[in-house]
């Protein structure tokens, strides 16, 4: 059976295409050999292909132990590099000089290929053309069956992989990459975010308030009217001990409706607010 593995910077989409090519969201976490590094195993069934997730590889921080982990899954048939494909030039001259000499297949793959709106052709040969592997831009967020038989032929191709020493850290071309990012919220802007959130948390619970108290200032002259009254006009003849208890300005049914009329609703908002953020 043959084993790739997936290897790829945080945030790449690895754990995408691992559910993607395995059809299923549970697999085998284990510690290689071990190493501290948690990796994901599971099956490509209709291939063969036994395939690994390694973690994100961080440079700032656990470089050192990410490439502890990808020296102790040489023995796998190949390696599956993932790319963003806003990113692919620099995090390909990142990537490259990690891949084990002993792979004995390589398979780029270009993940948020919906994100460039211009020049992904330019990335995909120049990446084709520097590394002498097979490279497919996909969408990982979006992808069918179409783009999972993609890959799995290109894994299943007996094509061998580059050498290490023709893998150079070469000047990166410019090439006229036209990427579309997320539209700036007011929340990001460098000034006016903190206080944009300061003014929406406060409107946050404000907003509920106010609209509970213009409700309670409506319903309360309804139930004086249709509650309160009738209630004194039944108890007029009772004590004033018991008048005061139960519809004095502090009785029973009096404050409690009242206190019913007022909180209930500020309760109600503040929940429905809460519960839809």
């Amino acid at each position: 059976m043959q084993s790739f593995v997936l290897m790829g910077l945080e945030s790449a989409g690895k754990s995408t295409l691992f559910n993607i090519l395995t059809e299923s969201a549970a697999s085998d976490e284990r510690n290689f050999r071990g190493s501290t590094v948690v990796c994901r195993e599971g099956l490509i069934n209709d291939a063969g292909i036994c395939l690994v997730d390694t973690p994100g590889i961080r440079f700032q921080s656990d470089s050192e132990t990410t490439k502890l982990a990808l020296d102790a899954l040489n023995q796998h048939d190949g390696i599956l590099v993932v790319l963003r494909a806003t990113h692919a030039q620099q995090e390909w001259q990142t990537l490259c000089h990690l891949i084990p000499p002993q792979a004995k297949h390589v398979v780029i793959l270009l993940t948020f290929a919906d994100k460039i709106r211009k020049g992904l052709l330019e990335v995909t040969e120049y990446l084709s053309e520097t590394s002498g592997a097979p490279v497919l831009a996909v969408n990982a967020r979006e992808a069918g069956s179409n783009v999972r038989q993609g890959i799995v032929q290109l894994l299943l191709q007996d094509k061998p992989a580059p050498s290490a020493v023709s893998l150079p850290r070469q000047k990166i071309p410019v090439i006229n990459l036209l990427a579309e990012f997320p539209q700036q919220t007011i929340f990001e802007h460098r000034w006016c975010g903190k206080v944009a959130a300061i003014v929406c948390l406060f409107l946050l619970f404000a907003v509920p308030v106010w609209g509970a108290w213009l409700l309670s200032d409506f319903i309360q002259p309804v139930i004086d009217s249709a509650v309160i009254q009738p209630l004194k006009n039944i108890t007029t003849s009772w004590p004033d001990v018991l008048k005061t208890l139960f519809v004095g300005n502090y009785g029973l049914f009096s404050l409690g409706l009242y206190s019913f009329v007022w909180a209930f609703p500020v309760v109600v908002l503040i929940g429905v607010v809460s519960f839809a953020d």
